[in-house]
């Protein structure tokens, strides 16, 4: 079962005392014992502006306990800005810093440090901005998800959504250097794009808010014969470049794309031209071919570039 999430504004988690002895009574403190773990059985009130609530935490599993923890390392670890494949990621700290800092401060082994941050990045708490990692590696590096603009919500959730996700599918993307699969769904009710490495990802590399974005379609980039478009995010100006095997196929994206708010465009052709009439080209025998000459007669102009 899923943690309970607690309310933005539970100030803090106390033990519950015998009010019944004024010498038992505690005053509130810190969730987080010196060794990082709960007692079995101890039962824990949510303190919210200061008045005891009937929300229980006795579970080290719960989420109330696991936000302090990340609230706590948070602010324990040194956040940087660091670059990976000539792209860079702010408020990054290394896996191997932050069970150092579990280790020295809660007393915890190295393994019961490695057991916490893997349960941290399961209630989605910490993300790999990287590689969307689901396992903890000592050699990636993660973000708190209070530091990660993009949405912390998985392909799996985001298609149980089914009365939101109208179309999804694989597509032909280009990352910073090569083009690779990837799986992308739009929200028709929030009138964006997700895009994920693939569909069992837990987060989404990139979300783009398709009421600002603009699409230009262009000649295939990567495969002759292939049907590739371009989507312009808004407000980041970061340009998506899709492609598919089927003209169908990028129809269909298009046209779904396009009813979320996207407005197309086709690419400007900087020619200089004005006309047809402007224009040249090699006849079937390899002479060069002024279109002038036709002005003032009726022209049909054919593509015959796939048939």
């Amino acid at each position: 079962m899923e943690p309970t999430r607690a309310p933005s504004w539970a100030s803090a988690i106390i033990p519950k005392s015998d009010t019944s002895n004024p010498d038992t009574q505690q005053q509130p403190q810190n969730v987080v014992s010196n060794d990082g773990v709960l007692a079995k059985g101890d039962v824990y009130d949510l303190v919210i502006g200061g008045n005891e609530d009937s929300t229980q935490v006795n579970d080290p599993d719960s989420f109330e306990y696991l936000s302090h923890v990340a609230q706590e390392l948070r602010s324990g670890v040194r956040l940087k800005d660091r670059s990976i494949k000539f792209k860079k990621y702010t408020l990054t700290w290394k896996m191997q810093e932050g069970a150092n800092w579990l280790i020295k401060n809660k007393n915890m082994n190295i393994g019961d440090a490695y057991n916490t941050l893997q349960k941290l990045l399961d209630a989605d708490l910490i993300v790999s901005p990287a590689n969307s990692a689901t396992s903890v590696n000592a050699s990636d590096i993660w973000k708190f998800v209070v530091d990660e603009p993009i949405t912390a919500i998985s392909a799996k959730a985001l298609l149980d959504k089914k009365e939101d996700v109208g179309f999804s599918g694989t597509i032909l993307y280009k990352g910073n250097v090569f083009w690779g699969d990837r799986f992308m769904a739009l929200n028709n009710t929030e009138k964006k794009l997700y895009i994920f490495n693939n569909d069992k990802s837990p987060r989404p590399n990139h979300v783009v808010d398709l009421s600002l974005a603009k699409i230009v379609v262009a000649e295939c980039a990567c495969k002759t014969g292939w049907y590739c478009w371009t989507i312009v995010d808004g407000a980041s100006k970061k340009k998506h470049s899709c492609c598919t095997t089927h003209s169908k196929d990028q129809i269909a994206w298009l046209d779904n794309i396009t009813k979320c708010g996207a407005s197309f465009e086709e690419e400007d052709i900087k020619s200089g031209g004005s006309s047809i009439f402007d224009f040249s080209g090699i006849d079937i025998d390899g002479n060069l071919v002024e279109f002038s000459k036709f002005r003032g007669k009726v022209c049909i102009v054919t593509n015959i570039a796939s048939y």
